[in-house]
């Protein structure tokens, strides 16, 4: 298990640094405040690796919050008022919106995925259960969970690149509706969640 666990350890860390990373950047940009904010979010996200039990939300919340303003203020709508230039944020093209959206939710996914096998990992250790059953069962959850998130991560691409086909089309018939926006993503989200519902329970009925 050791060799797994150093692994698990390094995947944990690239993503801590690379979602801390890009979020950072996405706020402030290339100024010097930035490298404070990246150290600020990777030390709170090598918590959840020292602590198993500190589940990775915070860190995620955390890192949602710096990239929030860049990624509103590709949205059409002046949410919060971010479109007049006030707030921080990169002025985001679509494809980046995109991926800097899936790296933070696709990244939280994967780190509470690890972070939950370990934890089972040890309780059964240090139970009565088989190290060497343990530890095949662990790889195949870790296994089966990467997949589980590729698989999330190329159906959100194919949903929003149809999204965005399809809102180009029908945004000028919504104008008049002033739930336009609302509707859109509300029929993305349900796509999207109907998605992963498919691929989750296909994958639960092969383990």
């Amino acid at each position: 298990m050791k060799k797994l666990s150093k692994f698990v350890l390094a995947c944990e860390a690239v993503l801590i640094v690379l979602m801390s990373t890009v979020a950072s950047f996405s706020l402030l940009e290339s100024d010097i405040t930035t490298y404070p904010v990246i150290l600020g979010l990777v030390l709170v996200g090598g918590l959840t690796i020292i602590w198993k039990y500190w589940q990775p939300e915070l860190f995620s919340v955390l890192v949602f919050a710096v990239a929030f303003p860049a990624l509103l203020k590709h949205n059409g709508v002046n949410i919060l008022d971010t479109l007049n230039g006030k707030w921080p944020g990169a002025d985001t093209s679509f494809a980046e919106a995109l991926g800097l959206g899936m790296i933070i939710i696709l990244g939280y996914l994967l780190l509470k995925s690890m972070n939950a096998i370990q934890i089972e990992y040890k309780e059964l250790t240090e139970g009565q259960a088989e190290k060497n059953e343990t530890l095949i069962v662990t790889t195949d959850k870790l296994m089966a969970t990467t997949l589980f998130v590729f698989f999330c991560g190329i159906i959100s691409l194919l949903i929003a690149l149809i999204s965005k086909a399809v809102t180009s089309k029908v945004s000028g018939a919504l104008t008049g509706f002033t739930g336009g926006a609302i509707a859109i993503g509300l029929g993305i989200m349900l796509l999207l969640a109907a998605a992963l519902y498919w691929l989750g329970r296909t994958i639960k009925s092969k383990q």
